[in-house]
């Protein structure tokens, strides 16, 4: 298939806005709007409502779906009854940069322009104007919105989303998405209410196998916040060394999720370079720079399962190792997400070393994993020499211990 550039309306048909017979254009968008879009069905990622009881230990409950949840590579869970804080506060009293996004241009794969410094009430004040603007110029939405099924709600955004980013429509949309707030900064939202599901402790769960770290990193040893607004877009990327993700929105807005299984990542890759192939010439990294969106029903329509979900206040989007996935805002939204990692990890992560070492688009990696498989064997034998009558500890890594990639 060409590229999605070659695909754009205005170069396909040289369509003449100055042109005398208006009725000629107006029929020739209706054909191409008709024609140009292709359709494929997105099934629905897998949800879950965990009870009282499993949801006493997070990586434990996720470890008891995975067999099912990773073939979907991402996954909805809703909390009990009662969990959710009633009376949450956000207090973020830092001011903080924007990303601006031109959603019109997001299947270019172009870097984002810096936006604006804000505060959270300057940005959510933005959020609701710019989203309020939207609609008066859409009053099918606003009647939709207002009478129709939140369901029916989420899926005619979505054909507005879609139909910007695919250029079907003519409309031009630029919005600031404040993403990637480091909470050690600006503070989290979370709060003893949470209990073990606060993101700020995940990574020190007893099954977590990030708990031997020992640097800092932001969004993985700690959350990252995020302001969202209409349209507002994370764009297609797996996390960084493939690890798992939890992503919970604590306020506001609906968000609409796509993700894609690790098991067909690389049908993934294959075609987004098929589509992108000048982007990927340019950028052999392109998809690790979170800049590039392909709608679901092109991925789906060439071979690449893709599967759909919708997060509301108060629920968990989790992502399983080398699952790609995307998304977009409903709405003035904040959310919180963190990586953390299992055991059953480790096998990726060595696969994600290994490509930033040897792999298109070469680059660092965020940690050593080959310290932290030292940290954890090490662990591991000293707990087995405590249970045994104290065996001999192995000696401190070497400076230049580097052999797994």
């Amino acid at each position: 298939m060409r590229s999605q550039r070659a695909r754009r309306a205005p170069a396909r048909l040289e369509l003449d806005d100055s042109a005398s017979d208006l009725a000629l254009q107006q029929a020739l968008r209706k054909s191409l709007k008709e024609t140009v879009r292709v359709v494929a069905e997105v099934p629905e990622a897998p949800v879950y409502h965990p009870t009282a009881e499993e949801w006493e230990d997070p990586l434990a409950y996720v470890a008891s779906i995975q067999d099912e949840a990773v073939k979907a590579g991402i996954v909805k869970i809703v909390p009990p009854t009662g969990w959710a804080n009633p009376d949450l506060e956000l207090n973020i009293t830092q001011r903080f940069h924007t990303k601006r996004q031109s959603v019109h241009t997001l299947q270019e794969g172009q870097p984002f322009a810096e936006g604006r410094t804000v505060n959270q009430e300057e940005y959510r004040q933005y959020a609701e104007g710019f989203a309020a603007e939207f609609m008066r110029a859409h009053p099918e939405l606003q009647e939709a919105r207002r009478t129709a099924s939140a369901d029916a709600y989420s899926k005619l955004l979505e054909q507005c989303y879609w139909a910007v980013v695919e250029r079907v429509s003519d409309e031009k949309l630029v919005v600031d998405y404040a993403n990637d707030l480091d909470t050690e900064k600006v503070g989290s939202a979370f709060g003893k209410w949470a209990g073990r599901w606060d993101m700020t402790k995940l990574m020190y769960e007893p099954d977590s196998a990030l708990s031997e770290l020992g640097v800092s990193v932001e969004g993985l040893t700690h959350p990252w916040l995020y302001f969202g607004a209409l349209f507002a877009t994370f764009c297609w990327h797996t996390e960084d060394h493939f690890l798992y993700s939890m992503n919970y929105l604590h306020t506001g807005a609906s968000k609409t999720w796509y993700g894609v299984a690790g098991s067909g990542a690389r049908r993934f890759e294959e075609v987004m370079r098929t589509n992108f192939p000048e982007r990927f010439m340019e950028d052999r990294d392109l998809l690790h720079q979170l800049i590039t969106v392909a709608p679901p029903s092109i991925l789906a329509s060439q071979g690449v399962r893709v599967v759909h979900t919708v997060q509301n206040a108060g629920e968990y989007i989790v992502t399983f190792p080398k699952a790609y996935h995307c998304g977009f805002s409903h709405g003035w939204n904040c959310s919180e997400a963190v990586n953390f990692a299992m055991l059953d990890w480790l096998p990726f992560g060595l696969e994600a070393a290994r490509r930033y070492a040897q792999g298109p688009g070469k680059r660092p990696a965020v940690f050593s994993h080959d310290k932290l498989i030292w940290e954890l064997c090490d662990d591991a034998l000293e707990a087995h020499r405590i249970q045994n009558g104290g065996q001999p500890r192995l000696p401190p890594p070497q400076p230049g211990f580097t052999t797994l990639v």
